[in-house]
């Protein structure tokens, strides 16, 4: 997972690729899924928010890289007063083919991977 930077500010697009590889011995189609979750909120938050998926097709074997954007607004939070703003502070990324849990990673048996960044 590789994002094109590690801080962002209010306008910009989160921008980045993911790496996807297909070990079985069958073609197999699988959905990509990136996760964002706000490290620093100060109100309640989701553990982590569906942002991106993309349905891609992989014969056995084959690697791909899938690009993706985010648009920064998906980093508003919701105050106690119903107020949709920015909150600076620390995000990670997730980016795989199940929610970023370690129940949906056993019963997927999928890989997450992730990283982080900045709203500044």
């Amino acid at each position: 997972l590789k994002l094109s930077k590690l801080q962002v500010s209010e306008n910009d697009i989160i921008s980045g690729s993911v790496k996807v590889m297909n070990n079985g011995h069958f073609a197999s189609d699988e959905i990509v899924q990136i996760y964002l979750k706000d490290k620093d909120a100060r109100v309640r938050v989701p553990h982590h928010k569906l942002c991106f998926f993309r349905r891609i097709y992989l014969e056995s074997q084959q690697e791909i890289v899938v690009d993706f954007e985010i648009d920064t607004e998906e980093l508003m939070i919701i105050s106690e007063d119903g107020e949709r703003t920015y909150e600076k502070g620390d995000f990670q990324i997730f980016a795989g083919g199940s929610q970023p849990d370690t129940y949906s990673q056993r019963l997927s048996n999928s890989n997450i991977v992730s990283t982080e960044f900045k709203l500044i």
